[in-house]
């Protein structure tokens, strides 16, 4: 009985311990430019997808376990928040 009370916890404590979660965020924002045409001026307005650089890394995926938190979206939030490019937002995802 101590046998199987003792694997059991021991499973659980693996169990809690290797739970991951995984999230993965990205931001768009538009690009506004004037072309000249035979007709005119033209504008042509372009939608980028990027991701941000923290210490010269991409950061667009975060995991982590049991009760941690999550900070990658905090960071999009932030980059929202101070940023000048024209509609910025950010779209996070659970993997």
């Amino acid at each position: 009985m101590r046998l199987i009370l003792s694997f059991s916890l021991l499973l659980l404590v693996f169990i809690i311990n290797s739970c991951e979660k995984c999230k993965r965020c990205s931001f768009t924002y538009t690009t506004t430019d004037i072309i000249q045409t035979v007709n005119g001026e033209e504008e042509v307005v372009t939608t980028h997808t990027d991701y941000l650089v923290i210490d010269d890394t991409i950061f667009d995926s975060e995991c982590i376990k049991g009760k941690e938190d999550f900070t990658i979206e905090n960071a999009y939030q932030l980059k929202g928040d101070t940023t000048v490019l024209e509609n910025y937002t950010y779209t996070c995802v659970d993997l």
